[in-house]
């Protein structure tokens, strides 16, 4: 793992040039298009004008590669037409129109028509064309023949064809389902490439999809032609059938099937438009339009073989050998990212599915300490209050264990330690969150045995720590060291371990993610508890899971409200002259950057390059950005560093519930040396990001 953190290093590119424009594409970006034209039924001509006119607006929209419907050169619903001779000629000759009128376009294209062998055999197939050729023809494997669909009595199943075809008008071109398609940008790494394959319709539907096979055989997109109708409840079949698809073969999965136009005589066609990534939906377009659709999306191909290399199911899977790889003639350039990201990538944007993800955290959460409770035979707990945010999480998560275990709220004890630099706001906060909440309540100060125990081991401050003025001269602020700020949280934890044997109860940690994963805790201090119940929720969930806790107790809300807009402090220093208090973000960075910085480093497995681009698009972007390019480097270095260095805490944190799919458990999902080397690294890298 060690190799692959120093590779993540050595790829970050300098800010400066980060800042001109880049091609997306070597980041392993690549942007799509599917498009459900209006039809004229039985008319390749008028079809292929129609879709040659798309096709140049989505390249000009960006697009690398555009998809268009089953069957969409001369409409699915031609029936009987198809079996006409000079049906299968025009066809032909449209697509010939087709490939001339798009060879200079740096994109790929995937058109359904019908080709007619010279064996006597009519396929449902799809052409992929790029610069004027024809890269090969997928043929349609499952022909549906049920109820409104008969296409046995047109088509021959294309499952056993393997053929080079050389057609006069066409040219020369491979025929066959097992072939897929590559595509990369001038100077991506070859793993990024987005190789494609393509099934068409019904394939999808089957109980063994060739999309699985191509999947196995190193596709990485699937692309679908479709021409399915609508009836009440397939709309939502059908999206979940896509979206499950791309999350069992790890692919992005683009849909595009026929709209209105065609024929209403019997059913009626909805023009889906459809585009997933690996269990999620990127977009989805309007259906049942007559004036046809358009859906664009950038997905994401080295987020999906990133995820393949975690996912190690999908590693000892058997793969699909046999297939041929076409590399298509062109490069993708992509300048621009139409892709939105979270600001808060563990935080809901939608608030219906935000109060139902709170709701299963706390419940998961309180569960994991009842367990825990009943497994020590534990009848109390312990907790530390300052009234900050994550003592307040960690005190509603263990009244909500408490209430499920039908114990008493009294035998909680709130435990408040007032040290040198604590606020009366956090203290008095501290205390109405415990009084009304029915907990018993103790404050304990910690300054006397701090006190003596610096006298003790001899530091400098304790000759003038009785001398408030001495205290705030800038000259002495530096004796407030991380010496001083530790004997307090150690003392905090002595005093909560010792209480907790005395009340034979459990000691709730309160130290959230982000904390752990920046080493904002003290070793054996603040570090260390029985058991860690936010230690899987991280800085911007806790504010919103306190947020959401406050809506649904409204005799809480006054009291929650006022805890978080409280200032993010550790409040181990005292204010200095002027009254400023010691600010937890101005050491290691705002929490809405580390968050999204730990996100995709830990989730997505993304390249620093790669988070500092996203970054910038997220929150250096607009007229006001929120930080700018120099800031969010200064703080991606500081994430690197203070993350490397750190990992010493998480070897040794105590057990927590694991609450979503970033964990950094040493017995669970991280593996990582307490002394891999960093410093030559960071060196090297902020040399290479000067502005």
């Amino acid at each position: 793992m060690f190799r692959v953190f120093c590779l993540v290093f050595s790829v970050f590119l300098p800010v400066a040039s980060l800042l001109a424009k880049i091609n997306y594409s070597d980041l392993g970006f690549y942007r799509v298009a599917a498009i459900s034209p209006q039809i004229a039924i039985g008319d390749p001509e008028v079809n292929m004008a129609a879709i040659t006119q798309e096709a140049i607006a989505a390249v000009e929209k960006g697009a690398s590669i555009v998809l268009f419907p089953e069957l969409s050169t001369t409409g699915y619903t031609v029936q009987d037409g198809l079996l006409q001779s000079e049906m299968a000629a025009r066809s032909n000759q449209a697509i010939y129109q087709f490939k001339e009128a798009t060879r200079h376009l740096d994109a790929a294209f995937i058109l359904g028509a019908l080709y007619r062998s010279g064996d006597g055999r009519l396929y449902n197939v799809a052409f992929v064309i790029a610069k004027g050729e024809i890269q090969g023809a997928v043929p349609k494997t499952y022909l549906p023949n049920y109820h409104e669909f008969y296409e046995c009595r047109w088509f021959t199943s294309g499952l056993d064809v393997e053929e080079r075809v050389q057609d006069e008008l066409l040219g020369s071109f491979h025929l066959g389902a097992r072939q897929l398609f590559k595509l990369g940008s001038a100077t991506s790494n070859a793993a990024d490439a987005l190789v494609f394959g393509v099934e068409i319709c019904e394939d999808l539907w089957a109980p063994v999809k060739p999309s699985t096979q191509h999947a196995l055989a190193g596709a990485n997109v699937i692309f679908n032609l479709s021409a399915s109708n609508e009836l009440i409840g397939k709309d939502e079949k059908r999206k979940n059938l896509v979206v499950q698809q791309s999350e069992d073969t790890i692919t992005a999965y683009v849909y595009a099937s026929s709209g209105p136009t065609e024929s209403v005589q019997d059913t009626v066609f909805g023009g889906d438009l459809i585009i997933a990534e690996a269990g999620s939906l990127l977009s989805r377009g309007e259906l049942l339009t007559l004036e046809g659709g358009r859906l664009f999306a950038d997905i994401d191909v080295n987020k999906i073989m990133n995820e393949r290399v975690d996912n190690k199911s999908w590693g000892v899977t058997k793969k699909n050998a046999g297939y041929r790889i076409i590399s298509l003639p062109f490069a993708s350039h992509l300048e621009e990212l139409h892709r939105s990201y979270s600001k808060y990538p563990f935080v809901p944007s939608d608030l219906t599915a935000l109060d139902e993800r709170a709701r299963q955290i706390i419940k998961i959460q309180s569960t994991a300490l009842a367990r825990e409770l009943k497994a020590t035979r534990s009848k109390t707990a312990v907790v530390g209050i300052s009234g900050g945010l994550d003592s307040t999480l960690a005190l509603l998560v263990t009244v909500e264990a408490f209430n499920s275990l039908n114990l008493p709220l009294s035998q909680i004890y709130g435990i408040t330690l007032p040290g040198m630099g604590t606020s009366e706001q956090t203290k008095t906060a501290a205390h109405e969150l415990m009084k009304a909440l029915g907990v018993t309540s103790q404050e304990i100060s910690i300054v006397p045995a701090v006190k003596q125990h610096l006298k003790d081991i001899g530091h400098a401050i304790a000759s003038i720590m009785d001398d408030r003025e001495a205290l705030q001269k800038p000259e002495n602020r530096k004796f407030f060291d991380i010496t001083y700020e530790n004997a307090q949280a150690r003392e905090r934890t002595q005093i909560l371990f010792d209480l907790s044997n005395k009340y034979q109860g459990l000691l709730v940690g309160t130290g959230d993610l982000s904390e752990l994963c920046l080493g904002w805790c003290t070793f054996n201090g603040d570090h260390m508890a029985s058991y860690s119940v936010n230690a899987g929720v991280p800085k911007t969930l806790v504010q919103h899971l306190i947020r959401w806790y406050s809506r649904k107790h409204p005799q809480l809300e006054t009291i929650l409200t006022n805890i978080l807009s409280i200032e993010i402090s550790p409040e181990l220093i005292p204010p200095d002259s002027s009254g400023k208090i010691q600010s937890t973000e101005s050491s290691v960075g705002p929490y809405v950057l580390n968050d999204f910085f730990i996100y995709h480093y830990l989730k997505n497995r993304f390249s620093s390059q790669k988070i500092f681009c996203l970054a910038k698009h997220v929150f250096g972007s607009g007229e006001k950005p929120d930080y700018s390019p120099q800031e969010i480097k200064t703080w991606l270095l500081k994430f690197f560093q203070r993350f490397y260095w750190s990992q010493f805490k998480r070897t040794t944190i105590p057990a927590g519930p694991k609450i979503g799919s970033v964990s950094i458990s040493p017995r669970a999902d991280l593996r990582f040396p307490n002394e891999a080397s960093v410093d030559s690294l960071i060196k090297q890298i902020d040399r290479e990001l000067a502005l």
